[in-house]
């Protein structure tokens, strides 16, 4: 069996192998103190190792479940608190586990209390002992969690490589270099000095094709640069359709510091212009909204229908957009597209 089909398995019964673990684990843990600590009752044992599985299951999410997220949201110092706080908590659940015993077995609750009677530096080193020694069922479960998450985030970087060169490979189709195209660009502009229209179409078109020959082969770009896109392909858009036919709304507010993947909204923004633009006589609108507040992003486009428009707005496009977003942003953005008279998309994504 192959590593991936192994992870695999794994995952499929994540449950089965948890409740399969803690399982053994308690059972060694009844035998271990039963016969290894002489005058020990099978009752005592019983109770001991349930409460140290329940210790050690909420343990292992708070720090397999807990805690990931904030650290990848940036909260460097709420982590490390958090982390801190580990023997306090377990200091605070052992008290208390030794108060309800009191209801079943008198035994337990005195021998707690002299662990914590910490009227020296040995007392105290003796329960970080003891402490250590509890939470050692943590580790298997946290290493293989580890290992899961590590693989993972491996694969994933190997098949956002794996999309990226795809993409550049069907960009690659055009048999024209960039050189050829940029300088004939160049060459009609001059021609085209007394028209101001036409120079600036091949102005616009010019900076198109600077960001999606060239910049769009770095991982990320800033969001100024993505913008600057984006307002230079509606700015061609402005000037291909009369503002009498066709109202185009571009809204944006977004601090600077963020980067993200290029061209991740050209999609979204394309296929408003095909579908509800290109495809009636009409009068029609796209709306364009592209917002950020506290590291979570906004971007919404809306745009009109023509009469008896198909089944979907989008198709594969789409469904390759969603796939490059699963790749880039696992777990941190939401997509989703309603039709009913207009057709509207909305993506949030946590940048932080």
């Amino acid at each position: 069996m192959n590593i991936e089909k192994l992870i695999a398995l794994i995952t499929r019964r994540r449950l089965l192998f948890h409740v399969s673990y803690w399982l053994l684990y308690s059972i060694f843990r009844i035998f271990i103190l039963r016969y290894g600590v002489p005058g020990l009752s099978l009752l005592y044992a019983f109770y001991n190792t349930l409460y140290i599985l329940l210790l050690n299951i909420f343990f292992f999410f708070y720090l397999a479940y807990f805690i990931p997220p904030l650290y990848r949201k940036g909260r460097t110092t709420t982590c490390i608190l958090l982390l801190l706080a580990i023997f306090p908590l377990w200091v605070v659940l052992t008290m208390a586990f030794s108060l309800m015993s009191l209801l079943w077995d008198h035994s337990f609750y005195p021998e707690i209390i002299k662990i914590f009677q910490w009227n020296n530096f040995a007392a105290f080193t003796n329960a970080f002992y003891l402490f250590g020694g509890v939470m050692w069922g943590l580790l298997p479960p946290i290493m293989i969690k580890l290992l899961l998450e590590t693989y993972r985030h491996i694969q994933r970087q190997k098949d956002i490589l794996l999309y990226n060169k795809q993409m550049a490979r069907t960009q690659a189709h055009s048999n024209l270099p960039p050189a050829f195209i940029f300088g004939t660009l160049n060459l009609v502009q001059e021609k085209l000095q007394d028209n101001q229209n036409a120079q600036q179409a091949t102005t616009q078109l010019t900076k198109l094709l600077d960001f999606a020959f060239y910049k769009s082969q770095n991982k990320t770009v800033t969001i100024q640069e993505e913008i600057e896109f984006l307002e230079s392909y509606i700015g061609f858009e402005r000037m291909r359709n009369s503002p009498n036919r066709v109202s185009i709304l571009f809204e944006h507010s977004i601090s600077d510091k963020y980067t993200l993947p290029p061209l991740l909204f050209i999609n979204f923004i394309e296929n408003a212009f095909k579908h509800g633009v290109n495809s009636t006589i009409q009068q029609s609108w796209v709306k364009i909204h592209l917002h950020e507040t506290n590291g979570s992003l906004s971007f919404k486009v809306q745009n009109s229908l023509p009469k008896n428009a198909g089944k979907e707005a989008g198709g594969i496009g789409l469904k390759n957009v969603r796939r490059r977003l699963e790749l880039e942003f696992p777990g941190k953005f939401v997509l989703n597209s309603t039709k009913s008279d207009i057709f509207e998309i909305d993506l949030q994504i946590q940048l932080r």
